[in-house]
C-alpha cells in the first residue's frame, strides 16, 4: 500500500463531504477506504448541516465557519499531499522524513476529525439558534396576542367609555327636559297666578259710574238773564284716573269721590237755547263714565185773569203767574168773576194753542185777542207774544189744559 496514496484520498473524502453528499460521489477505487458508515455518517452530517444552514441565518454563520474549517482541512491536506510528495520523492533516501510525512498524514486526521467537531458543533448552533428562533417567535406570538389583547381591551375601554357619554348625554337632555318641564310648570304656575289675581281684579271691578251731576243754577232761566259762577258738582264710586268737565281737566284725589268745578264763563244768550256741562270721567282700566246737567234759557207762558178784555199793559203780564218752558203744553186753574177774563200769552213762535177744560173735556173759548204784541220780559229780553182770552167773562174757578 502506498502511504502518501491513501492520505491524499483521505484528504479528497473529507473536502468532499464538507462541500456536497458522498452520495453523489461515484465509488471507484481511490474511495476504498470510505466505509458505508462513514459514507451515511457523513451524509447525515451534511444534511443536519444543511438543514442549518437554511433554519437561520445564524446557522448559515456556524456552516461558514466550519466551510471555513473544512477549507483549512484542505488547505492542510494539499500541504499533507505536497509533503507526502515530496517524501515520496525521497523516500528512498530519507526514511525519517516518511515518518514526518505520517506524522503530518496524522496530524491532517486530527485536523479533519476537528472539522468533524467543527461541524457537530455548528448543528448544536444551529439547533440552539432554531430554539432560540423559536422561543422568540413564541415571544412575538405571545407579544401580539398580548397586542391583541390590549387592544381589544382599549376597545372594550372605548366603547364603555362611549357608552358613558352616551348616558351621560341622555342624562343631561333628561335633565334638560326636566329643567324645561319645571320652567314650563313654573311659567304655568306664574300665569295661573296672573290670571287668578286678574279673574280676582275683574270679579271686583266695578267700572266707574258718575252720579249726582247738578250745578248751582235754575234748570231754567229766562232769556235775558245773565249767568255767571256756574258751580258744577258730582261725585263718582270710585277714585277717577282722570276726570273734565267739557274737556277741561280737573285734579282727581285718591279716596275723594265727590267733586266741584266753577265754571270761570259767563252766559247770556240772545235766544232759546239750553247750556250743558258734561263731567266725564274715566278709571284704570281706561273705561269711561259721563254725567250732565244744563240750564235751558226760554221765555214765560203767562196766565191767570184779567179785567176787562182791553189789551193788558207789560205790568199787567208780568204780574201774572209765569212758567218759563219752550213749549205750549201747560194746564193752570184761575177764577174769573164777573168782569174778569181767562188770560194766556205766550211768545208767537209757539204757534196756536188748542183750549180744553180739563174737567169737561169741552173746548174753553178762547180767542186770540191781540197777536205779535212784543213784549219786554222780567229780564229784559223782548219778543212777540200773542195774547188769548176766554170768549166769556166770569167763568168761576176753571182748569184750562192748555196744548
Amino acid at each position: 500500500m502506498n502511504l502518501f496514496l491513501e492520505t491524499e484520498k483521505t484528504e479528497q473524502l473529507f473536502l468532499n463531504s464538507t462541500v456536497s453528499r458522498l452520495s453523489q460521489l461515484k465509488d471507484d477505487e481511490t474511495h476504498r477506504l470510505v466505509t458505508d458508515e462513514e459514507k451515511a455518517q457523513w451524509n447525515a452530517t451534511a444534511e443536519n448541516a444543511q438543514q442549518a444552514l437554511e433554519k437561520t441565518s445564524e446557522a448559515q454563520a456556524a456552516a461558514q465557519t466550519a466551510q471555513t474549517a473544512a477549507t483549512a482541512a484542505q488547505t492542510a491536506a494539499q500541504r499533507a499531499e505536497s509533503a507526502a510528495q515530496q517524501a515520496e520523492q525521497t523516500a528512498q533516501s530519507q526514511q525519517q522524513s516518511i515518518l514526518a510525512a505520517q506524522t503530518t498524514a496524522d496530524t491532517a486526521l486530527q485536523k479533519a476529525n476537528a472539522a468533524q467537531q467543527s461541524a457537530d458543533n455548528a448543528q448544536t448552533t444551529a439547533d440552539t439558534a432554531l430554539q432560540k428562533a423559536n422561543a422568540a417567535q413564541q415571544s412575538a406570538d405571545n407579544a401580539q396576542s398580548t397586542a391583541d389583547t390590549a387592544v381589544e381591551k382599549a376597545d372594550n375601554a372605548q366603547s364603555t367609555a362611549d357608552t358613558a357619554v352616551e348616558k351621560a348625554d341622555n342624562a343631561q337632555s333628561t335633565a334638560d327636559t326636566a329643567v324645561g318641564k319645571a320652567d314650563n310648570a313654573q311659567d304655568t304656575a306664574d300665569d295661573a297666578l296672573v290670571l287668578i289675581a286678574k279673574l280676582r281684579e275683574d270679579f271686583e271691578y266695578k267700572p266707574i259710574a258718575v252720579s249726582s251731576v247738578s250745578c248751582n243754577a235754575q234748570s231754567v232761566q229766562e232769556l235775558g238773564t245773565q249767568l255767571s259762577g256756574v258751580v258744577i258738582s258730582w261725585s263718582v264710586n270710585k277714585t277717577p284716573a282722570s276726570q273734565s268737565v267739557n274737556g277741561t281737566q280737573v285734579a282727581a284725589q285718591e279716596g275723594v269721590t265727590s267733586y266741584s268745578y266753577t265754571d270761570p264763563a259767563s252766559y247770556k244768550p240772545t235766544e232759546v237755547t239750553t247750556k250743558k256741562w258734561t263731567v266725564t270721567a274715566t278709571d284704570e282700566r281706561g273705561a269711561a263714565a259721563t254725567g250732565s246737567t244744563a240750564v235751558t234759557f226760554c221765555n214765560g207762558i203767562y196766565t191767570g185773569v184779567v179785567q176787562g178784555s182791553s189789551q193788558p199793559s207789560r205790568d199787567t203780564l208780568l204780574a201774572l203767574t209765569k212758567k218759563l218752558q219752550n213749549s205750549r203744553a201747560l194746564t193752570f186753574t184761575a177764577t174769573a168773576d164777573a168782569g174778569w177774563y181767562l188770560i194766556c200769552a205766550l211768545p208767537s213762535r209757539l204757534g196756536t194753542p188748542a183750549f180744553k177744560d180739563k174737567d169737561t173735556g169741552f173746548e174753553a173759548g178762547f180767542s186770540k185777542m191781540y197777536p205779535n204784541i212784543s213784549f219786554e220780559n222780567g229780564s229784559g229780553y223782548t219778543e212777540n207774544y200773542d195774547i188769548w182770552l176766554s170768549s166769556k167773562s166770569g167763568l168761576g174757578t176753571i182748569t184750562v189744559a192748555v196744548t
